[in-house]
């Protein structure tokens, strides 16, 4: 198995993880009432970052021929990979406003 194809299996469970939480949570809140905040802010954030892993694979090896080291530097982060990670911060965001009563509809 290819290290990209690795990369967006990855990417596809913490999306499953992501989507499935942030369901969980609405179904807690809509049916009980009550969540967890952490989760309310990091769910819909993991499911943009496993969008993002799915979309934009990047193997370490890769990395390493690329730019010298196992990390990638934010400046060669491909744009698409940073507006989806940042719409998952504005996703959780927005989630954890509207759950905890400071946003409404």
């Amino acid at each position: 198995m290819s290290p990209n194809t690795k990369s967006r299996l990855l990417g596809l469970l913490i999306f499953a993880i992501g989507v499935g939480g942030a369901a969980y949570t609405w179904y807690s809140v809509l049916a009980e009432g009550r969540y967890a905040q952490k989760a309310s802010f990091l769910l819909p954030f993991f499911a943009c970052l496993g969008l993002s892993l799915m979309i934009y694979p990047m193997s370490k090896a890769e990395s390493l021929a690329k730019y010298g080291s196992e990390q990638i530097p934010w400046e060669h982060i491909p744009m698409g990979q940073k507006v989806l990670i940042f719409l998952g911060v504005v996703l959780g965001a927005l989630q954890w406003s509207f759950f905890s009563g400071h946003l409404s509809l």
